[in-house]
């Protein structure tokens, strides 16, 4: 006679932290228990807090006249069997009544959410907040004014995400939502920037979000601006003496601020890298460089880099939203195409990578909330 095993629920707790988000998403269905611990906020925590391996994902827009993302698992080979995700974005609530076409531009993300901004073509934008795994989807309303530098971070003395919208002018306008309190408040900075190459995505490390400017109208050379949410403060991180003025893109890269160039040569593309080792030390730049083949693409196409892999292996996405992996010797390993035909401007800022999380947002910010279906396609 077989004895039945039955493992003690502390061990269960245990076993359950340690697995993926998308096999915890299907064990809600198991039995009622777990569909209870694993929708517990402090289990969520403890899940995105213990992860030693998460799942980091890259969401693509398929076109720019479509509301359709794909989400793509940047570990995985990009011709496996592993299912990629299709989301639908639903339009903004103003979209019927003005009956005018919207964009969906993606600004950012933070511990599994994704920052939407959408765009009429009659009125300020709007933003959104979402998080693809837990299909958990909240507008927002009542933006303040039209936003030139966008991002989202977290304050982790309050437990709050914070959206940061940030304008331009002669001035510097730092407008932030808190989603604890369900409000706006605004600050002044007198120091002035223009906006640079890279994107208005900001990006979110050491309680900061950092975004590559110009130095304004008096000739100043490009910065890194950092704007640190839990104490509300802009301050700059300057740029490695040898980088040059025409910078494409910042990014955060195993754990530290990157900024990148890329350089078409003949027959390759030479990507520079500069890596902030120790934040905000300026003498703790260091600098790569990386050669890609470039014997399968048209050589008028522009490359973004978008990270380096568990493996050292280099992501790229070009102007026609085609994906490509090298490896860490500059080979070619695959590429697909992704999107359509369209404008470069919106391609260059429809696509965004996100760490999988079962994360919720405060409960004061869960009213009113919409929950957006996913579809599996391989």
């Amino acid at each position: 006679m077989k004895m039945k095993t039955t493992l003690p629920d502390e061990l269960i707790v245990e076993i359950l932290l340690r697995l993926p988000v998308r096999t915890l998403l299907r064990f809600k269905c198991v039995r009622k228990s777990w569909l209870f611990l694993i929708s517990d906020p402090q289990f969520t925590k403890s899940h995105f807090d213990l992860a030693a391996a998460p799942t980091r994902r890259l969401l693509l827009r398929f076109s720019q006249n479509t509301a359709q993302f794909n989400s793509v698992d940047i570990e995985a080979p990009l011709h496996d069997h592993t299912p990629n995700v299709v989301f639908n974005i639903p339009p903004p609530s103003l979209f019927h009544e003005f009956g005018s076409w919207e964009f969906f531009v993606d600004v950012g993300s933070c511990r599994g959410f994704l920052l939407l901004r959408y765009r009429l073509l009659l009125g300020l934008p709007t933003f959104a907040i979402w998080n693809p795994s837990t299909g958990l989807f909240k507008r927002i309303k009542d933006m303040p004014t039209y936003p030139c530098l966008c991002g989202i971070g977290y304050d982790s003395s309050t437990d709050d995400y914070v959206i940061v919208n940030i304008t331009l002018l002669s001035y510097t306008m730092i407008h932030c939502f808190s989603w604890r309190t369900n409000a706006w408040s605004c600050t002044k900075s007198t120091v002035q920037y223009a906006l640079g190459m890279s994107s208005p995505h900001g990006c979110f490390i050491n309680g900061a979000l950092h975004w590559l400017v110009g130095g304004g109208y008096y000739d100043k050379p490009n910065v890194i601006i950092a704007y640190d949410v839990t104490e509300r403060s802009l301050s700059d991180i300057v740029l490695p003496e040898d980088a040059p003025d025409r910078l494409y893109s910042l990014s955060v890269t195993r754990g530290c601020l990157c900024i990148f160039s890329t350089h078409r040569l003949p027959t390759m593309l030479e990507i520079d890298m500069w890596t902030l080792k120790e934040y905000k030390v300026q003498s703790s730049w260091t600098k790569s460089s990386f050669v890609l083949s470039r014997d399968y693409y048209d050589f008028s196409s522009i490359f973004f880099p978008i990270r380096f892999t568990r493996n050292d292996e280099i992501w790229l996405v070009d102007d026609d939203q085609t994906l490509v992996r090298f490896n860490d010797k500059g080979e070619l390993l695959e590429h697909r195409v992704h999107g359509g035909m369209g404008s470069l401007v919106y391609r260059y800022w429809d696509f965004v990578t996100y760490r999988e999380s079962l994360l919720p947002l405060p409960m004061q910010a869960i009213e009113d909330a919409e929950y957006l279906e996913r579809d599996l396609i391989s």
